[in-house]
């Protein structure tokens, strides 16, 4: 990552904190996010990415990584691989317009599976089961 900042500062930067309200700046500054992890169940980042219609990039040991339709609203790199990361870091600089094209079904993704509404519904059907 360092790297690809020293390479491309006009498109690539890394932050290590931000507020709540800043996080939402940069949301809708930024045309997608990038999940590293090698084991992060549930990523809130990506999750309020979704929430603001963009896609990420995510490794395939983050829980995210399921509900991601590979070049529909995101992208996974298999195996854990630098340069699967890397490759996929690179077509998102190179064409921002695909990212942008990403942005509803991406929001789709968020309202399918993390508004209230989808948490209550996955309740009610699991209480049902019952």
């Amino acid at each position: 990552i360092e790297l690809l900042v020293r390479q491309h500062p006009e498109s690539v930067s890394h932050i290590p904190s931000l507020t709540r309200d800043e996080i939402k700046a940069l949301m809708y500054r930024c045309d997608c996010v990038v999940c590293p992890s090698r084991d992060d169940p549930m990523p809130t980042f990506v999750t309020e990415a979704a929430m603001f219609g963009k896609p990420a990039i995510v490794s395939e040991h983050t829980g995210t990584a399921s509900l991601i339709r590979q070049g529909e609203n995101g992208f996974v790199y298999r195996p854990n691989s630098p340069d699967a990361l890397a490759r996929l870091l690179k077509e998102a600089i190179r064409h921002p317009e695909k990212l942008e094209r990403m942005a509803p079904a991406c929001r789709a993704l968020y309202e399918k599976h993390f508004t209230q509404e989808a948490f209550r519904t996955a309740v009610r059907d699991i209480l049902k089961t019952l």
